[in-house]
């Protein structure tokens, strides 16, 4: 009789197990030797990745800090330029630098002097509750009085005090007039109140600001308060024995994420190695020694200095912004904390591996009960996120191609999530722009209007408007359409500033071309010449049944006549809005026109629009429609015509915006 082998009389549920836990436990051994022998890379490794985690999180922070003042002054000179703030009268600027300096937490200081020598401020004192104003202007004479002002912004009857003042003779003025058009910065200075115990640091940006005719209004000078670094710097997560600090091309204090003054009295900044902080000292020898200096580094170095005895790693990483700040950012972490986190990573290596030997044992046992619960986890996401939840994660390690199918789900939901974010977002959007077009046409006397806008996207670029003209003549109306470069979000953020540019010029009367002027100087500052939107501006006249125009770039508007049957185009154009500072609109009329004579003025998105052989609409078509329908109502004329695009193009959706204005003089 043979005997069975030796494996043949072991049950499967002994085998099965073994044959799992074995290969897992010599994968365990085998990486805990790899661990344990490259744990100085391991070290490296990990040192590289916090420093760099680090240096980007800092560097980030410190370049959005920096920005805030060029903000700040390119706002102010756009509120200047657009006439909200107005430097003959800077008392009345005391709301406006109230609400900055308590928007921005980082600004210590908000002020603009004038080549006449009067001045304005709104600043903050660090550990003061409120803020102080300051004005000298034609009111005060050659004194300026300094008022105090609550949290909540209302400001002192009495002044606190008052002395001798005039801008053009402060430093900040005189640097914002040699910088000629640009933003500059002051050195970092450092100042206390007679109450302060400790100096503060302070940084200035300033800026001139000139009016369209070279001449200049004023400089505008922000300040900031670098405390804002440190308290930053000192609620980092740098381990629990690491430090942080920033110094400039002299190794003089910026910040610190220590607790120690960067400053003496009498207002003297003090170099790194006079801090209270062996670190800092023992950084900037090295940085001496090593490299002559911290000015020669030009990119980040990996520094091994000694501190109190202590064994100490330091990235030095210049400041990696734009703005022309030469600012080092140092990161110091104590070597023992380094090692420490790799031979806890050691231990966490074998804990794991005897889990996962455990784990494979139990998986062995209940092989047949567990293969499946992956996928019924699986099959469960999916019913959660059809029916909406999200945020519904699994995490399937069983096989790699459940785990990557796992993974996948993940994303999924993530990203539908994402989609539904931003399709609310949109829809909000799409809402907000909608509300800014007309609700309804005016109703005037002897003419008769109807306009239309159809968006590719949710939101997008056309616009049109009716203009209240009424302070001009009660049977006049006024119309403006445009047409942003593109579409969607930008487009109608851009369709959004000549629309609140036009309406805040319109009441003050002038020709059209002098508003279409207006209104690309505004969008020129915006823009930059990077984008731009053709617009038509017209004045309809149902008294004399005459229309006045001037166009930025926009095709020409029609006018058919009933009587002739013919078809009229009003060309006149210029640059679009948005390109050049200087656009040369003209404006140019026409009159007598027909009773029943019809108007209509259209974005190229409604000629332009193609059927699914890439034949466009056309203004054939265009002119056909109006000429059949002509006889009914302005908006039955817009009816027309845009059922007939949609005959045309079927089933394809449009890819650009499709707005339309019809005028009908109804007598």
């Amino acid at each position: 009789m043979t005997r069975a082998p030796l494996l043949s009389r072991v049950s499967l549920r002994a085998v099965v197990p073994l044959a799992m836990v074995v290969p897992v436990l010599l994968v365990v051994i085998a990486l805990g030797v790899i661990v344990w022998i490259n744990g100085r890379a391991s070290a490296s490794d990990l040192e590289r990745q916090i420093f760099d985690q680090l240096g980007q999180r800092i560097d980030q922070r410190l370049s959005e800090f920096i920005e805030m003042p060029s903000r700040i002054n390119r706002l102010n000179a756009h509120l200047i330029r657009s006439g909200v703030l107005d430097p003959a009268d800077l008392r009345s600027w005391s709301e406006t630098l109230y609400q900055q300096i308590d928007a921005f937490e980082g600004v210590s200081s908000i002020g603009f002097g004038t080549p006449e020598g009067h001045a304005t401020w709104m600043i903050r004192y660090g550990g003061e509750v409120g803020y102080e104003w300051a004005i000298q202007d034609d009111q005060t004479g050659s004194q300026i009085y300094e008022y105090g002002v609550t949290p909540d912004g209302q400001i002192g009857r009495l002044p606190r005090g008052s002395y001798p003042f005039d801008a053009t003779q402060r430093p900040w003025y005189l640097a914002g007039v040699e910088t000629q058009d640009q933003q500059a910065w002051s050195e970092v200075f450092a100042w206390a109140r007679a109450t302060a115990e400790i100096p503060e640091l302070g940084l200035g940006r300033v800026m001139p600001v000139y009016d369209e005719s070279g001449e200049l209004l004023g400089v505008h000078d922000t300040e900031l308060s670098l405390s804002q670094i440190s308290a930053f710097l000192g609620g980092l997560s740098i381990g629990e024995g690491g430090s942080a600090y920033v110094v400039d091309e002299r190794s003089l204090m910026i910040a610190a994420s220590v607790r120690t003054a960067l400053a003496e009295r009498p207002a003297t900044r003090l170099h790194a190695s006079q801090l209270d902080d062996p670190r800092a000292i023992a950084i900037a020898g090295v940085l001496r020694t090593e490299y002559g200096g911290i000015g020669s580094i030009d990119r980040a170095q990996d520094l091994l200095i000694s501190a109190d005895g202590e064994a100490v790693r330091v990235r030095v990483m210049p400041l990696r912004n734009t703005s022309g700040l030469r600012w080092w950012i140092w990161i110091a972490l104590p070597e023992n904390e380094l090692l420490a986190r790799t031979h806890e990573a050691r231990a966490q290596t074998v804990q794991a591996g005897l889990i996962a030997t455990g784990i494979v044992l139990l998986l062995g046992i209940g092989l047949s009960l567990v293969a499946v619960r992956p996928l019924l986890r699986l099959v469960e996401q999916v019913r959660s996120i059809g029916e909406g939840d999200f945020d519904d994660r699994s995490d399937v390690s069983f096989t790699s191609e459940l785990t990557l199918l796992s993974e996948s789900l993940n994303t999924v939901g993530a990203q539908l999530q994402d989609r539904m974010r931003l399709k609310q977002s949109l829809e909000l959007a799409m809402e907000v722009q909608q509300n800014l077009l007309p609700d309804e046409a005016p109703k005037i006397d002897g003419i008769d209007v109807f306009g239309h806008s159809t968006y590719c996207d949710e939101t997008g670029g056309d616009y049109y408007d009716f203009l209240d003209v009424s302070g001009v003549s009660s049977s006049m109306l006024g119309v403006a359409l445009g047409d942003v470069m593109g579409h969607g979000i930008a487009a109608a953020l851009l369709m959004a500033t000549a629309r609140a540019a036009l309406r805040s010029r319109v009441s003050d009367g002038g020709s059209l071309a002098s508003l279409l002027e207006h209104t690309n100087a505004m969008l020129v500052t915006d823009t930059k010449g990077v984008s731009f939107m053709t617009m038509l501006l017209m004045l309809i006249d149902a008294g004399d049944r005459s229309v006045r125009w001037a166009s930025a770039g926009q095709d020409p508007p029609f006018i058919y006549s009933p009587e002739s049957g013919e078809f009229l185009e009003l060309n006149s154009s210029s640059f679009p809005l948005g390109i050049m500072e200087r656009g040369d609109y003209t404006e140019q009329r026409i009159g007598d026109l027909p009773t029943g004579a019809v108007l209509v003025v259209g974005t190229d998105g409604l000629w332009e629009s193609q059927n699914a052989a890439g034949e466009p609409f056309g203004k054939d078509r265009f002119r056909d429609a109006i000429r059949r329908s002509c006889a009914g109502s302005a908006e039955a004329i817009a009816d027309a015509i845009r059922k007939d695009l949609g005959t045309h193009c079927a089933e394809v959706r449009p890819d650009d915006d499709i707005t339309l204005v019809v005028v009908k003089f109804t007598g």
